[in-house]
């Protein structure tokens, strides 16, 4: 086996499409989105069955509107302690047992998608961002943070 660089110098990756739908293409996943949010005040309680269902309500209406594939989801717990966990998937999440005496009290959502919009030639990212903060044991904001590229 050779240690030499050079035989590597000679490798390509090849991309079948022209510079410029890369450079579309690229400026889909990375391109200065669109932002919807919304603020909601008042006592919510919410419950590890209320985020999943939420999820599953999230995911069906981007996939019947357009088809969007999920990417990653992730769900961010920071506890009365100052401690987190970031958990990446909803397995996790459904599965996730918190054995120490903390109280949560934030929890923020993440759903990245890349979504194929109507009229657009290649899939673009759609971020979707829902956080519940509390104060006294109860939910009291709700910040609804949607991030359209499309």
């Amino acid at each position: 086996m050779s240690l030499d660089p050079a035989p590597l110098q000679n490798h390509a990756v090849m991309l079948p499409c022209s510079p410029e739908q890369f450079s579309n293409f690229i400026g889909g996943l990375l391109g200065k989105p669109q932002t919807i949010s919304q603020t909601l005040r008042g006592s919510f309680e919410i419950s590890k069955n209320d985020i999943i269902n939420i999820h599953h309500l999230i995911h069906q209406r981007v996939r019947q509107q357009n088809g969007g594939d999920l990417i990653q989801f992730t769900a961010r717990i920071i506890f009365n302690d100052d401690s987190s966990v970031l958990i990446n998937d909803l397995d996790d999440l459904m599965n996730y047992n918190e054995v120490r005496p903390v109280i949560s009290e934030q929890v923020h959502l993440t759903w990245l998608y890349l979504i194929k919009f109507n009229g657009k030639e290649f899939p673009e990212k759609q971020n979707i961002d829902l956080s519940f903060l509390a104060k006294g044991g109860r939910y009291h904001l709700m910040k609804l943070h949607i991030i359209l590229d499309g």
